[in-house]
């Protein structure tokens, strides 16, 4: 089979080393991302192995001719375009033009008659002389000035200086913006004497990417060449600066897999193709990652819909790459988002998210994570599982409301989808009972909002998020925590309260808005359950550096509009404390310690009160 683009290499070889000013340009032209400068690249390099010279200049964002001149001037004088050794413009202007023909004045006549000695430069000898040099201007499309100027501009190296100039160019991009009266035509009729395409070359792109690749990843893209080049091929982006990038990015990730994915082959293989499907989606622009994440909700879309007319995402996406399984997203719907749209690779979130996908699943495994994978699973297994599950919740046998959550989104979808009898409003009072149970057998905790997400827990998205019942489950379930929470105050206060006298940091993040996963209480009311005159008794045992660590405490916590209205039950406790320890400072007024409790009253717990009272 003919290499791909071999007709243009030949061509570019034998133009390089015409022997006479061939007296036209050559353009490349192809799409953005097709490989036309990478191409270039390999021709100008055997150019130079054939003792050939050249000149490059990218054109993208240069206002003006000089920009051109600047940049061809820092390649044949690197020295004197050293940082440490600038030299005036008109010195550096002239010796441009002792190296290179070029009408810089614009009277139409070349100024190299001009000659400044370079010799004490240590210049080198090949740059002396331009004559055989080839021009080569990338990136005519990107350039900030009138293109029909520039190709008139170029035009004076091929007709009145005899160069060979190669110019790199993406045309469609140009005939879109320009050529409605026809100037970028006649303007490239008169330079451009060959024009090829650029056909992008999978194989040649990949074999450079890969042995790039910065991870030690050459092995596994070899071994999933076919893969890749599949996923890219069904894309249809046709982009190989795309291809590059996501491979790039998939290193980084390949690397926060676990240990554990080591001997699985077929699990590295589907995360690398769903990888670079997303990625290659993003980056056409066709989808966002928060769209796209969710492909396996979409599963049942078809059903559900009685109109033929709009297909399911998933449907969509399976019918465009047949080579990749939706129905298995491997990663966690969040874990994608912050990936491609965050730049976060967690990689505990990771390894708890794939530990939890079917590669995994044992005899050990919990028969409600078996079942999640409904999409895996054979009718038999699935109806025997459906019944474990459900005797599983009559027997309360799990005691984790994340679970129990889990579970009911689980059996909501399953009802939703016509795969189990039960209605939706039967299993919503079915799971509203175990929330019950939770409650009464005091197994409910207030949740983290740092580390709990509504749309996730242990590696695996909620079925049935899209479902009122779903929503109304959870609403019953957050209420009941609420009251979980609000019932274990006196104790967390009790807590907090020693907490004060061995570890005063810690009592104050807890208690202040920072960027800290401690400070759950920032926005809860829960001094208010703890005892005015115990609280004074043991702030009154703190040594100094501690004493002033509550007091900023005091100043940080009501510092915020935006919370100080949750915080409002708190004021009269303030109000209390403050009053306690003026009474305190007027028995040891005299002594530093009364000194010291002024000052967190004067500096801090007084402002702290006006601030709540802002909201009263």
């Amino acid at each position: 089979m003919t290499e791909l683009n071999k007709n243009i290499d030949d061509f570019l070889d034998y133009y390089f080393s015409f022997p006479k000013a061939p007296e036209y340009a050559v353009l490349i032209k192809g799409a953005w991302g097709s490989g036309k400068s990478w191409f270039v690249e390999k021709a100008l390099a055997r150019l130079k192995e054939n003792e050939g010279k050249y000149l490059y200049v990218s054109l993208y964002g240069m206002t003006c001719f000089e920009d051109i001149e600047n940049s061809f001037f820092e390649q044949m004088h690197p020295i004197l375009s050293s940082k440490g050794m600038k030299l005036t413009s008109k010195i550096a202007k002239g010796l441009l033009k002792a190296t290179i023909k070029l009408d810089l004045d614009g009277n139409g006549k070349s100024d190299s008659s001009i000659k400044i000695p370079t010799d004490d430069f240590g210049i080198p000898e090949y740059l002396k002389n331009t004559d055989s040099f080839v021009l080569v201007f990338d990136d005519l499309e990107r350039c900030s000035m009138d293109i029909n100027e520039v190709l008139g501009y170029i035009n004076q190296f091929v007709e009145h200086q005899e160069y060979k100039v190669l110019i790199i160019a993406n045309e469609m991009e140009i005939l879109a913006k320009l050529d409605k009266d026809k100037c970028y035509s006649r303007a490239k009729e008169k330079l451009i004497g060959k024009t090829f395409e650029i056909t992008p070359n999978i194989e040649q792109a990949l074999d450079f990417f890969i042995s790039s690749s910065t991870f030690n990843l050459h092995a596994f893209y070899e071994d999933n060449m076919a893969n890749i080049k599949l996923v890219y091929e069904q894309s249809e982006c046709k982009n190989l600066r795309h291809l590059k990038q996501s491979l790039w990015d998939f290193e980084r990730l390949y690397s926060m897999l676990p240990d554990s994915t080591f001997d699985k082959v077929e699990l590295k293989e589907d995360i690398l193709k769903l990888f670079l499907c997303f990625s290659f989606e993003i980056r056409s622009a066709n989808f966002t990652i928060e769209d796209i994440s969710k492909i396996k909700n979409s599963i049942y879309d078809d059903i559900l819909e009685k109109s033929n007319e709009n297909k399911s995402l998933y449907s969509l996406m399976s019918t465009k790459y047949p080579i990749i399984d939706f129905s298995e997203t491997i990663l966690e719907e969040s874990i994608w988002i912050e990936v491609f749209d965050k730049g976060i690779v967690d990689a505990i979130k990771i390894k708890e998210s794939i530990e939890k996908s079917k590669y995994y699943q044992t005899d050990n495994t919990d028969n409600w994570v078996k079942l999640w994978h409904y999409h895996d699973l054979s009718d038999e297994s699935f109806d025997k599982l459906v019944s474990l599950v459900e005797e599983e919740i009559v027997e309360y046998k799990y005691e984790n409301q994340y679970i129990v959550k889990h579970i009911a989104g689980l059996f909501i979808r399953l009802s939703d989808i016509g795969l189990i009898p039960d209605s939706k409003s039967d299993l919503l009072d079915k799971f509203k009972a175990y929330v019950d149970y939770l409650f009464s057998k005091k197994l409910l905790t207030p949740r983290n909002d740092d580390y709990f997400e509504d749309s996730h827990w242990g590696g695996l998205g909620y079925a049935g998020l899209d479902i009122s019942e779903f929503n109304s489950f959870n609403e019953y379930l957050e209420l009941n925590i609420s009251k979980t929470k609000v019932d274990s105050f006196p104790n967390v206060a009790h807590d907090l309260l020693d907490l004060m006298l061995t570890d005063v940091t810690l009592f104050s993040w807890k208690l202040i808005t920072c960027n800290r996963e401690e400070n759950i209480y920032y926005d809860t009311p829960i001094l208010n359950y703890i005892s005015p005159e115990e609280f004074v008794k043991q702030l009154l045992l703190l040594p100094g550096g501690a004493f002033r660590r509550v007091g900023y405490m005091f100043k940080e916590r009501y510092s915020h509009h935006s919370f100080n209205l949750k915080l409002l039950d708190e004021l009269d406790w303030l109000k209390k404390v403050k009053s306690l320890l003026n009474i305190k400072r007027e028995e040891l007024i005299g002594k530093v310690s009364s000194y010291r409790i002024g000052l967190l009253i004067d500096s801090h717990l007084t402002s702290a009160i006006e601030n709540l009272e802002q909201h009263s």
